[in-house]
This record gives structure tokens, sequence and C-alpha cells, in this order.
């Protein structure tokens, strides 16, 4: 090779070289306008030892603080103070807490005034369906909840909740452990929320799969899993793209596209989040009715379910309303029609988003109104209100 074609080769070399380093710069600054709920991102050991330092609850994974709860364990209620007996228990996750407004405001709170008795409010932000589940059969053991007239709300996102040990790989929370529910040769089983101490430190970081066990959401594993970041930079950037929850989210916009995780609402889905849940919620109302308790399970819609079925006239949980009617002691009811019906024409988001850029958060102010009008109606039109008085 002549000195010519060894210089040419050099800069050809430099060259690329040099493109790929600041292609690797632009997308590892990319990266940094990306929010961090969208990637998956291991904990740090002093994150690691903070949340082992933290109030965990190790059967059914976090409470909400103690602030906010009675001694019982329900949420504080204006409107029940004075009221000696609980007429209706509620369990659920955020949507049924009543996270971003006041305890005023949150639509059991709201039922309270309504009906004249007390609503006890055990809903937790972030549990899925099987948490508040299990929150409800420890209450119930432990003869806390007296109230006759029991409620589980289903959100319907819940779903995805229900098929991972660990809320951060959902969310953006550094490490949140939970107990989760599998469906066993029909039967529903219990996978107890992993234990884990500061020794484990180096062992979850490098092979989280040890402890969580059976976790569909495992990073990178699957659609709906988050994505891992790592150099070089201008492969793993563009991978985040491949995360359904992002481009998902993406395409709603412009398109009739369901919510990222309408997939696990089909029976045939390997994760078998639909069998899950609605054991979960089967188990629940036998459950109920050995306790001597009157359930009632609904099914509550995300705003975007609810733009979705105006686009499409489809809602994406019918699969698990199906499966529920088919047991006959079960009474399980969608919400999301009473509540379109009282918005009408109105804007969504006035109602069901406190983040209006992309449709989703939590209930409103106005929402909880409305949906405490709606539950009103729905245990009126059901008799429920007899079991009570």
């Amino acid at each position: 090779m002549t000195t010519g074609m060894q210089r040419t080769c050099a800069l050809y070399v430099a060259t690329v070289l040099v493109t790929l380093a600041v292609l690797e710069g632009i997308f590892y600054g990319l990266l940094w306008c990306i929010p961090k709920q969208w990637y998956y991102k291991p904990p740090t050991r002093e994150a690691f030892l903070q949340y082992l330092r933290s109030d965990i609850d190790w059967e059914v994974g976090w409470r909400p603080p103690p602030h906010e709860l009675s001694t019982a364990g329900y949420r504080l209620s204006p409107a029940g103070e004075g009221l000696a007996t609980p007429c209706i228990s509620l369990y659920g996750d955020s949507f049924t807490f009543g996270s971003e407004v006041a305890p005023e405001v949150v639509w059991g709170n709201v039922l309270t005034a309504r009906l004249g008795c007390r609503v006890d409010n055990y809903g937790v932000p972030g549990y899925g369906t099987d948490q508040a589940y299990m929150y409800f059969r420890r209450q119930h053991q432990q003869a806390v909840d007296q109230a006759p007239v029991v409620i589980l709300s289903h959100l319907s996102e819940n779903i995805v909740r229900n098929i991972t040990q660990d809320y951060s790989l959902l969310y953006q929370s550094v490490l949140a452990l939970k107990p989760r529910f599998i469906t066993d040769n029909g039967q529903l089983r219990l996978i107890e929320m992993p234990r884990v101490g500061p020794q484990d430190y180096d062992a979850y970081i490098r092979d989280m799969a040890q402890f969580l066990r059976v976790d569909y959401l495992l990073p990178s594993k699957s659609a709906l899993s988050k994505r891992r970041i790592f150099f070089p930079h201008i492969f793993t950037v563009p991978y985040l793209f491949t995360y359904k929850r992002l481009y998902a989210s993406l395409l709603f916009y412009a398109f009739d596209v369901p919510p990222w995780f309408a997939e696990l609402y089909d029976p045939s889905h390997p994760s078998q989040a639909l069998q899950v849940t609605r054991d979960i919620l089967i188990n629940f109302v036998s459950d109920a009715q050995r306790y001597g308790k009157h359930p009632l399970i609904f099914v509550i819609p995300t705003a975007r379910d609810l733009v979705y079925f105006r686009r499409t006239g489809h809602w994406i949980y019918a699969n698990l309303l199906t499966m529920l009617q088919r047991q006959g002691s079960v009474q399980a009811m969608n919400l999301g029609p009473q509540l379109l019906a009282k918005v009408q024409d109105d804007d969504l988001c006035d109602y069901f988003c406190t983040t209006r850029t992309t449709r989703s958060g939590h209930y409103t102010m106005q929402g909880h109104r409305v949906l405490a009008e709606v539950v009103q109606e729905v245990v009126e039109k059901l008799g429920v209100l007899s079991v009570i008085r």
C-alpha cells in the first residue's frame, strides 16, 4: 500500500470515528430530553438502601402517609366525621383514593354526603387490582372493615400492574416492590412480595430476574417493558421508541390507537393478564360473600379510554366484563357509559384529565363529583341501599 493510500484510509477511518463520536454525542444529548419515565434506569446504591429504610409494608407493598388516614386505615373524610358506622367501603388505587384533589372533593367523601352514611375509602395510590384485593382481605381478616357493602374498583390500567412485582418498572419510581398473583392450573396463586436486603444490591442490579421471578415487565423483555439505556447511545436511544407505551402515546394524538396496555385484555396474550385479573375479581366476590358482605365491582376508565370510546365505540376492557358476566354471582359494572352520559359533549379533560397536554392523569374535582353521582345511581338501581339501611 502506497503512502497516499495509507493517508486516504487513515482519513476515512478518522472521518468515520469523528462522525460516530458526533452522532453518539447527539443521541446522548437527546437522551436528556426524554423523560426518565420512558426508560429503565437502575436504582443507585443509596436509593436502594433508602427504599429499604422506608416504611415498607411487606405484605401489600406500601400504604399512604399516616397523616392522610384514620386510625382504621381509610382516607380522612370530612363528610364522615361524626358518623359512627360505615355503610360502604371502597378499595382500589389512586382513582379511588383521590390523588391530586383535596379530601373534601374525593368521590368517596362526596358519596358520603349524598347518601348520609359513612363511606370508608381504603384506596391506595399505585395499587394494582392484586394489592387492592389483598388489602381488602387483610382488613376483613382483622375485622377492621365493618361496612356491609364493599366496592372494589378496577381502573383499566391496573391490568398492567397485575403482571409485575416492581412498580418502578412501570412508572417513575426508584424501587417499589409488590406481590402479584398468577393463574396456576385454573387456581389463583399468590407470589409474595420479593424480599431484599442491603446485601442484595449488587445481585439485584446484575440480575433482577432472580428476585422478580414471575415478572412480565423485566426491562427490554417485551413490547410493554421499559428499555435499558447503555453505550453506545446511537443504538439504544432509537431503541427506546420500540417501547409500546412511548410510541402508542405519540400515535394517540393523530390516530385511533387504543391505550398502550390494551393488548393485555386479549385472552390469548402470553402474560395471562386478563385471566389473572378476572380471577382476582372473582375471588374478591367470593371472599366478600364469605365475610357476609355485599360485593360490587366497578370498572373505571382512564381519560384515554373515554377518548378512545368516543372515537371508536369500543371499550378496551370489554373482554373482562364479558368474562365476569358469565359468573352469575358477580356484579361488575362498567362506569364508562354513565360517566360519558353525564358530561355529554363537554371537554373530557374538564372532568377526567389533570394533565391536559397528554390527556392523562387523574379525575378532576368535577370528575369526582360526576363519579359520585354515577355510583349513587348505580347502588340505588341495584338496591344496595336497602342492604345499607
